[in-house]
């Protein structure tokens, strides 16, 4: 059974009602989620399950052979179990920023000087991109920065388009 994954259609909601349907060695899958699972250089989320009688901590979310786990520690629920599954909503939220901060920086190496990212890595306030640039030197780093904090500072509108990896 695969997981209504409902973080792409909603990166806002915090919470939702789910079932667990299944253990996995590190921890449970249920059949609707909010939680993010990593990938691409981006966490997954943290947050907690709760039941009518337990709580459980969420410490990562991630996706093993295509099904999205919720990695707990200690004890798990039950298989069948009804819970509340809950976002770490703060932190959630300061990898959204960072993570549009890293969409304007590659935005501004691409329009003004054709590199292409090659990869990144991100944590809550905290990122690196990787660029295929032949040099960079603390100036250049400088100018970038101000051209980022400028486009920023505007405060363009974003938008999430989905699309198929195909």
């Amino acid at each position: 059974m695969a997981t209504e994954e409902l973080a792409p259609q909603d990166s806002y909601l915090r919470a939702v009602k789910a079932r667990v349907v299944e253990h996995h060695p590190e921890g449970v899958i249920l059949d609707r989620t909010v939680f993010y699972a990593r990938g691409g250089g981006q966490p997954g989320d943290m947050g907690v399950l709760e039941s009518d009688v337990a709580r459980f901590d969420v410490v990562d979310t991630y996706r093993k052979d295509g099904v999205v786990v919720h990695r707990l520690t200690g004890e798990m629920p039950a298989v069948g179990t009804l819970v509340e599954a809950a976002i770490n909503w703060d932190r959630r939220y300061h990898l959204m920023r960072t993570h549009t901060a890293l969409h304007g920086l590659t935005a501004i190496i691409w329009r003004g000087f054709g590199a292409k990212a090659t990869g990144s890595n991100m944590s809550p306030g905290e990122a690196r991109i990787d660029f295929e640039l032949p040099s960079m030197s603390v100036e250049f780093g400088q100018m970038v920065e101000s051209r980022l904090n400028e486009a920023l500072a505007v405060g363009h509108e974003t938008r999430v388009h989905l699309m198929e990896r195909a």
